[in-house]
């Protein structure tokens, strides 16, 4: 708690001033830092009970493995590098299941993947058909838009989205059945390569 303390001041102009200090004894301090730290630990446990799943993974800058019995690692292109071959063959099982199994047109199979034509981060809308980069503020790149491999002129893009920026409610939909698809991984290339090709058949 705090305590006030008097003491005598000097003369001043010949008269003598009594004044006051309050003084903070150091006892006390030390309790209310460990009464701080305390609650402090409380309110975070209380948080930490009702908010976060105990059995969760958490991604940390600063961990103390002190008490981690399992080390995780992920594998694809961190402990795994891949060739180039990877993507080749992700394609061609692709198109093989999508004409023996879900009937699509037989020529498929003669589809040759590109591996120039997709790059990661590209996003697709299902709707329209449209692959194209969208950056970091929601804007899509124009001249960057395709249907198939027919570039989209910036017009038509313009004209269909009334604008060059799409709304959050639109890109962040990641249910099943979303109309903005985003292809984030490495993996996802030749996913993007086939449906190029086949949107560009269609045409």
């Amino acid at each position: 708690m705090l305590t006030k303390s008097w003491k005598k001041c000097q003369f001043v102009n010949g008269t003598r001033y009594l004044c006051t200090t309050n003084v903070l004894h150091s006892q006390t301090a030390n309790n209310v830092r460990l009464l701080f730290e305390k609650r402090g630990q409380e309110i975070f446990e209380d948080l930490l009970s009702k908010r976060v799943n105990k059995r969760g993974v958490f991604v940390n800058s600063d961990i103390s493995l002190r008490h981690i019995d399992v080390y995780g690692f992920d594998y694809d292109y961190t402990l795994v590098k891949y060739t180039s071959e990877v993507h080749q063959m992700i394609y061609d099982h692709a198109k093989n299941i999508l004409v023996d199994k879900f009937m699509y047109p037989a020529e498929a199979k003669n589809f040759n993947y590109d591996p120039k034509f997709a790059i990661r981060g590209l996003h697709l809308d299902v709707k329209t058909g449209y692959l194209m980069k969208i950056d970091a503020n929601n804007h899509i790149q124009l001249g960057s838009v395709y249907r198939g491999h027919t570039a989209v002129k910036d017009e038509e893009v313009i004209e269909v989205y009334r604008d060059t920026h799409l709304s959050m409610d639109l890109l962040e939909s990641t249910h099943k059945g979303s109309r903005i698809v985003f292809f984030t991984d490495l993996f996802s290339m030749p996913e993007v390569t086939l449906y190029s090709d086949l949107s560009q058949v269609s045409e």
